[in-house]
């Protein structure tokens, strides 16, 4: 959804069925870094893909 949204894009999402040790939802939980190491993320997550588009979007010419 974050993506999508940040795009502008509406693309349809086929759903395949269940192989075989695919996980169900997987989800970045960073509270044990923070309780190992105090990690904690310095950009929010929506922030960081909107600053990565924006990086692509600069350097689109130089990446093809």
């Amino acid at each position: 959804g974050h993506l999508l949204a940040l795009v502008g894009k509406d693309l349809p999402v086929e759903h395949l069925p269940e192989r075989a040790g695919d996980l169900r939802h997987s989800l970045a939980d960073t509270s044990a870094l923070a309780r190992a190491g105090g990690f904690t993320p310095a950009t929010p997550l929506e922030q960081g893909l909107a600053r990565t588009r924006d990086w692509f979007l600069d350097h689109r010419d130089e990446l093809i």
